[in-house]
Order: C-alpha cells, then sequence, then structure tokens
C-alpha cells in the first residue's frame, strides 16, 4: 500500500506491503471554523478600566517567530481593528517577535500580513542578551529576565496558538511572553527542569516548567492571551481570547480530546512525519516528534523520521555541542554531570531515546550533517525499509503529525 507524508511543502510517498496501524489525531472530530468569532469584551473591560485615554495607552503584541504555525493573518487583523476603532493609535501598538533564544529573523513573510500592518506598525526583534528587566525570581528559583519594552507597556497581549509541548505541557498562553520574550538565564533556568518525570507532553498542573512559565507570566503581568487550536492540517478549531488563565482552563481540555490518541500495542517500527512545514524546518524543532514516536516504540525498536530541516540543525549550541561526541552515551554522561545548558538539551533528550531505542532520518541535511547529530541518515524510504529484517509478526506504526499526536497506551 502506498503512504504519503508531509515533508517540508509538499509531501513524500512511499509503499509497505506489511499491516499498518496509522496514529494520528482524531480526524474526524476536527471540524474547523467556517469564520472566526472572537469576544473582545475582555479587551473592552480592560481599556475602559486603564487610567490612560485610549490614545495614550501603549499596547504590546507578543507573537511567535517562524518555527510556529500559527495562522496570524486571520488573528491579527480582528484585534488591531478592534484596538484602533477603541481609540488606539497605530503608534501605540508595537509587536514584539518572540524569539526566545532563536536568531532573529527579520522576513515577515511567514505572518502573511498585509503591507498594511507591516508599514504602519513596528515589529521588534527579541534578542534574549539585551533589553532586559530583572524582575525577581519564581518559587523554582528561575531569574525573570524579561524583553524591557515589551514588559513596560500599558497592555500586553500574546497572540499564538495551543498545541501539546513535549516537555513544557502545553505551548500557548503566556509562554509566547514569558519564554519568547526572555532572557537567555530565565530560559535556561526554566528548561533544567526538563528532568522532571511531569516535564511530559499534555501535564499542567504538576508540570514544573508550565507551572514556572505561569509565575513568570504573572510577574511580567501579561493581560490577554488570544490563541487558536488548530487541526493537524492547520484549520482553525477554536479561538479563545481571555485572561491566560481562563484561556488554558478552556483550551486544555480541548487539546487533549483532539491530539491524545489511546493505542492498545507498541511497535517494532515507527515511521513519523514531523507535520511538514514549519514544524520540520530544522531538527531543533523536528526532534519533538522523537518524543511521541518512542513512546509507542519498543525496546530496541526502529524509527525513522522524516523531516526536510531545510535549515539543517537549527541550532548551532546544539550542533557543536552534540559533535564532540562519538556515541549517545557519552552525550548523556556529560549532559548530566555539568550545568544545564539551553540548546545541548536537545542532544540529551535525544540521547535518552537513543539509549533504548535507534532513531534514523530522512531529511534534505547532507549525511555527513546527520551522522554528526549522531543519527544514520537515510537516502531512500523503500530501501531502508526494505533492508531492514523480515519478520513476519513484526508491528509497523505511521505516525503523520508526530509532533503533535500524544500516544497514551492502555492500561499504563
Amino acid at each position: 500500500m502506498e503512504y504519503s507524508l508531509k515533508y517540508g511543502n509538499g509531501t513524500i510517498r512511499f509503499s509497505l506491503n506489511d499491516h499498518v496501524d496509522v496514529i494520528t489525531p482524531h480526524q474526524e472530530k476536527m471540524v474547523p471554523l467556517s469564520s472566526i468569532q472572537i469576544d473582545f469584551q475582555p479587551l473592552k473591560n480592560l481599556i475602559r478600566n486603564d487610567n490612560k485615554i485610549p490614545s495614550e495607552i501603549v499596547v504590546g503584541i507578543a507573537i511567535n517567530d517562524k518555527t510556529r504555525p500559527v495562522p496570524y493573518s486571520q488573528l491579527i487583523p480582528p484585534i488591531i481593528n478592534y484596538l484602533l476603532n477603541s481609540g488606539i493609535l497605530e503608534k501605540n501598538i508595537q509587536f514584539f517577535v518572540a524569539n526566545g533564544t532563536h536568531v532573529p529573523d527579520y522576513d515577515y513573510g511567514y505572518l502573511k500580513l498585509d503591507d498594511y500592518f507591516l508599514n504602519n506598525f513596528t515589529f521588534l526583534q527579541h534578542n534574549c542578551l539585551e533589553n532586559l528587566v530583572y524582575l525577581g525570581t519564581t518559587s523554582y528559583g528561575t531569574p525573570i529576565h524579561i524583553n524591557r519594552s515589551y514588559y513596560e507597556c500599558d497592555l500586553k497581549i500574546c497572540v499564538g496558538n495551543i498545541e501539546p509541548h513535549h516537555f513544557a505541557g502545553y505551548s500557548g498562553g503566556v509562554k509566547t511572553a514569558a519564554i519568547g520574550l526572555a532572557g537567555k538565564e530565565t530560559i535556561t533556568s526554566n528548561h533544567a527542569l526538563l528532568k522532571d518525570a511531569n516535564s511530559v507532553a499534555c501535564e499542567y498542573d504538576k508540570n514544573k516548567i508550565r507551572m514556572d512559565i505561569e509565575e513568570i507570566g504573572n510577574c511580567v503581568g501579561v493581560d490577554l492571551v488570544l490563541n487558536c487550536i488548530q487541526t493537524k492540517d492547520l484549520g482553525i478549531l477554536n479561538v479563545l481570547f481571555d485572561q491566560p488563565k481562563k484561556v488554558m482552563e478552556q483550551a486544555i481540555p480541548i487539546v487533549d480530546k483532539f491530539f491524545t490518541v489511546a493505542i492498545d500495542q507498541k511497535y517494532d517500527l515507527v515511521i513519523a512525519s514531523a507535520g511538514g512545514y514549519p514544524k520540520d524546518i530544522n531538527f531543533y524543532q523536528s526532534q519533538k516528534a522523537t518524543t511521541n514516536a518512542s513512546k509507542i516504540l519498543k525496546e530496541n525498536g526502529v524509527m525513522l523520521i522524516i523531516a526536510e530541516c531545510r535549515e539543517g540543525p537549527g541550532s548551532d549550541p546544539y550542533y557543536q555541542y552534540v559533535t564532540k561526541f562519538s556515541s549517545p552515551s557519552e552525550v548523556i554522561t556529560d549532559f548530566e554531570n555539568k550545568e544545564f545548558m539551553i540548546g545541548q538539551h536537545k542532544a540529551y533528550l535525544t540521547a535518552k531515546i537513543q539509549s533504548r531505542q535507534k532513531i534514523f532520518l530522512f531529511s534534505s541535511m547532507p549525511d555527513y550533517t546527520v551522522k554528526n547529530l549522531l543519527i544514520e541518515p537515510v537516502e531512500d524510504i523503500s530501501t531502508f525499509i526494505n533492508n531492514l529484517p523480515i519478520d513476519s509478526a513484526r508491528k509497523i506504526a505511521i505516525m503523520p503529525n508526530a509532533v503533535t499526536t500524544i500516544p497514551k497506551l492502555k492500561g499504563g
């Protein structure tokens, strides 16, 4: 039978003669909205209760960088129109691109906005090493360094999407500002909590990383969050606009319903697509697919990740770190016996999976680059599968959207 999986902006096709289970979010339950309706009452209340007249209010809107598939062309125009109609001035509305530790990119094509927005509003690129204000520490010991210009805005909003996150539980909410507009020291300290057993997808209250993020967001003073929930094909399922905590409370049951999938067994071979662009823009992002694929893979099973990685590894600190070692076990030993470093954690997470299972990668990266990541490259999917040891009883699964498919093994 022939299968087609997302790869960059296109697809990759291959054939399998074996019986295959396709593990994917619940397609039959996903009905995209025909039109977007946003309840602006929470924003109306804030503007009305502000001590300043509308024309003096400065609004900061945190948005994600190009690595997140957010439909900004559908979310930004309505909120801008409401702000302007409420008396807020164009010059007082600023967008903050939440790069986190990612390299700033001044190409705003990914936003798919009309020239009006790009020409009449200020877009500021966050740099995690500059223009920061210190706000104290969280109860988890994380020092809070946040973008000073965003913090000084009168009204602070985050616009993004909510989906499962492989160690922060969920994306969205205040995370766009709390991590995306934070200093490197803040992000490093927060991500160091990923070693905790509850730092997994679709865990919220017990997830120390996520609870730390919520504390940071509260301290920063994020007023409102405009978030959407999307289908695997990026259609919009829901749009939520309210105070951050209320948005998360409403979103989590929806995300869990659509993106967690019960499975009966584990598999010998899992073929997993990261889900196409931008989820497979680089391996730093695509690595998230390995986390979910590993959950349904047997001990010593084989995982084939399909991810274009048009921008290569995606992180110099990650790439430079992993190339120092000759095996995943060396990565684990080194990482667990030194101070936590952002970027290097991706090498550690991958190595932990490789201590139990085998990872192969089909991508556009040169073979030597993939091997430097301590991963075996695959040039042809069909040849790779045909060369695997034949076992009539082998169990095979395909995950077309592995980054956002959260498997739950029945009974465990």
